[in-house]
């Protein structure tokens, strides 16, 4: 949905969507019940799901037993695939 509608709007994910549409679309999500008509207007409440998401899982993405691998590859000064690709395989 991003992808197709959200791409070309300038401040996708600084610009916060309305609080009460966030919780319709979030309540929704919760329940497998979602209107994506209803809600590809308003590419914000799209993205602002997905940050409250991101920001509610019980381990970060980037996790914490590699944090220390994450640190040392954003240091290197090797070419990055072969560090995304090693770093990656272990998550």
């Amino acid at each position: 949905m991003l992808l197709e509608c959200g791409m070309q709007e300038e401040g996708l994910f600084r610009v916060a969507p309305s609080a009460s549409k966030l919780k319709k679309l979030k309540a929704a999500l919760d329940c497998c019940v979602v209107d994506v008509q209803e809600y590809s207007a308003d590419p914000h409440a799209i993205a602002g799901a997905l940050k409250s998401y991101l920001r509610e899982l019980p381990e970060p993405l980037m996790t914490f037993e590699l944090y220390e691998e994450w640190i040392q590859a954003s240091k290197s000064s090797q070419a990055p695939g072969p560090i995304k690709w090693g770093v990656s395989c272990r998550v």
